[in-house]
């Protein structure tokens, strides 16, 4: 029965444990590995046969003026191998939602979307995804629904949860559009746990 102790609950002094620091995952690992990422600021564990955040990941926001923002117009947002994309598809302000495998191997993922509309109706999709090494989805949106998030008055939130069969990580990207006769505030807000 081999353990390993750090510290002493008598002393007075904290000990810490110091991993080694890293700017990118090793190319080779066991599991039960763990590391710093120091570009990504967290802790990574090697799990399952792939690299994952040993605990949840900072939330990455962006704000926007969605009316300031001509057709054609993005919001983008790269975390941990992805990269988040909103779309402006027409002077009504309506937006649609990509992803972008940006990882060396193709990846599975589940896909959950619920949608509120100003008047509280709600839209509701599951699906499975694959998207190949640098390859980037249709839009995520409940199909026939296409570029959907986005009203000319009124409040409209999508929740995407996003199960990653491959490596076991659980995103959740939430779009709030909020629009105004002034303004048209667009947030989106991606977590990774």
């Amino acid at each position: 029965n081999s353990l390993v102790k750090i510290g002493d609950s008598s002393a007075s002094v904290l000990v810490g444990l110091v991993l080694d620091g890293a700017s990118s995952d090793p190319a080779t690992a066991t599991n039960g590995e763990m590391y710093y990422n120091t570009s990504l600021n967290v802790f990574r564990c090697y799990q399952n046969n792939a690299w994952v955040n040993c605990t949840g990941g900072p939330a990455k926001t962006n704000v926007a003026d969605a009316r300031s923002m001509g057709t054609g117009s993005t919001i983008t947002q790269t975390m941990n191998g992805w990269t988040f994309t909103l779309t402006k598809l027409s002077s009504n302000n309506y937006f649609g939602a990509r992803m972008t495998n940006n990882n060396a191997t193709s990846h599975t993922f589940e896909l959950f979307e619920i949608q509120t509309t100003p008047s509280d109706s709600h839209y509701d999709d599951r699906k499975t995804i694959t998207l190949a090494a640098g390859a980037t989805s249709a839009e995520l949106e409940t199909a026939g629904i296409t570029g959907d998030i986005g009203y000319n008055q009124g409040l409209n939130r999508v929740v995407f949860e996003i199960f990653d069969i491959t490596d076991g990580t659980h995103w959740i990207w939430t779009i709030f559009y909020a629009n105004s006769a002034s303004n048209g505030r667009l947030i989106s807000e991606i977590e990774r746990y």
